[in-house]
């Protein structure tokens, strides 16, 4: 609390004191005036000698500061000394050299079984490029910037890299060249070649190019099959040959007939082969009708049949949609690549075209399809089954094979005739047999009219 005399200290209470003072008695005569400005005046000095001891204490607070600053400034800087001698201290166990690594390694698999110690495997050493190391600089109080910069180290006297070229190199081969700012080589290292792809005729290669690079060039199954059909017709036409020189048929004594050629068994079993694919194919077809009306049709038919059958409720169209798919473009497909072989006709090739696209078109449109599979399947088949049954009689190479109903194909639809076709034989109507022979025995009576 405040005491009674703090009221003193104050201005108020000094020029009250000064009046007090001077209006006491005096011996040296003074006047009303003189003694009103002596008491006045006290009040005015003790007002200076207050700003005074003010300023004192002002100065000794700044000289308070001034010395913890300077104290502050001089702690700092020791701690920066120290921190940098820790740092020069540490710097040189920071850099790290490279190192290739060490495999796992098994004391005991190098030592007879009675001096084996059963000490477990040493772990495999990972390989180690050199630089720094970031924890040990960390911890020795080196910042991310400076870590950075003492890294850098390690490329001092390293020529820097432009711009790179790729050049020929062995073989060949591609070379990557780094180029400094002045065009001088740095260093050369293997480029990447892609693999391209080469067809071998039986298979597909996929090699990187090379200078001198070669590959054996083979026959596709196609290619195999009508050069073994070629080789076979040349073998036939040479026992035919032979036949008719030895007398013909009137040469033939059955009761002695003997063991069959292997040209011919080959025969027989191609045959058999194609008898067989072509009863397959109408077996199938034949069911496949019986689904053609259950299935979708137009664009993207299979795709919504595939995604309606995995929804959980069954679906009678979809089923019948991905069956009658599988029918036409896999087994029956399959089955009639093994049919028509190797050199099959137009009208053959169109059909197989068809029934490659076959999903997405129209019940009717898919049933006109299947209906001429069948009918070439019944004529390809029924000419194979004669065949087999004219060598396995022995009069194959005498008779040839019996004519069938079957055996020359049907005229192809004039719609599926390419107009250039049609168009050159209205002109040359002597090229009528030609015309037949490609698209079925009855195609010119069609165009021409008679």
């Amino acid at each position: 609390m405040s005491g009674l005399l703090d009221i003193f200290d104050t201005m108020g209470g000094q020029q009250a004191l000064g009046l007090l003072a001077a209006a006491g008695p005096r011996s040296d005569g003074a006047g009303f005036g003189q003694r009103l400005s002596e008491g006045l005046g006290a009040a005015d000095q003790w007002k200076m000698r207050q700003a005074k001891m003010a300023q004192e204490a002002q100065r000794a607070k700044f000289q308070e500061m001034q010395m913890r600053d300077y104290e502050q400034k001089q702690f700092m800087e020791r701690a920066a000394m120290e921190q940098s001698a820790r740092k020069r201290e540490a710097l040189p166990g920071l850099f790290t050299s490279p190192s290739s690594g060490a495999p796992a390694f098994n004391a005991d698999s190098s030592l007879p079984p009675e001096m084996r110690t059963g000490l477990p495997s040493q772990a495999a050493v990972p390989a180690r490029k050199g630089g720094i190391d970031v924890m040990a600089a960390l911890r020795a109080g080196y910042g991310v910037d400076e870590i950075q910069k003492l890294d850098s180290l390690r490329n001092v006297g390293m020529d820097e890299v432009a711009r790179t070229v790729d050049v020929e190199g062995a073989n060949g081969g591609k070379t990557v060249r780094g180029l400094d700012k002045f065009g001088r080589p740095v260093f050369d290292q293997n480029g990447y070649v892609a693999p391209v792809s080469v067809n071998q005729g039986n298979q597909t290669t996929f090699v990187k190019p090379s200078a001198g690079l070669s590959l054996p060039i083979g026959m596709s199954p196609t290619e195999r099959d009508a050069s073994a059909r070629g080789w076979a017709g040349n073998a036939l036409s040479r026992e035919r040959l032979d036949f008719d020189k030895a007398g013909g048929a009137a040469s033939v004594k059955p009761a002695k007939q003997g063991p069959m050629s292997v040209t011919l068994q080959k025969e027989l079993l191609e045959s058999d082969d194609v008898g067989q694919a072509s009863k397959a194919i109408i077996s199938t077809l034949t069911q496949a009708k019986k689904i053609n009306s259950d299935a979708y049709s137009g664009y993207g038919a299979k795709a919504r049949a595939v995604l309606r059958s995995n929804l959980p409720f069954d679906s009678k169209d979809a089923d019948a949609t991905i069956n009658l798919d599988n029918m036409m473009t896999g087994q029956a497909l399959e089955s009639l690549k093994v049919v028509f072989g190797g050199m099959p006709t137009e009208g053959e090739r169109k059909i197989l075209l068809d029934m490659q696209a076959s999903a997405d078109k129209t019940p009717k449109q898919r049933e006109a399809i299947m209906d001429r599979a069948i009918d070439a399947a019944e004529r390809r088949g029924g000419f194979a089954t004669r065949k087999a049954q004219a060598i396995r009689g022995g009069t194959y190479l005498t008779d040839g094979v019996p004519e069938g109903k079957a055996d020359k194909p049907p005229a192809a639809a004039i719609s599926d005739i390419p107009q250039g076709a049609v168009s050159r034989l209205k002109m040359q109507p002597a090229l009528r047999e030609a015309f037949d022979a490609k698209y079925g025995a009855g195609a010119a009576a069609q165009i021409l009219g008679n």
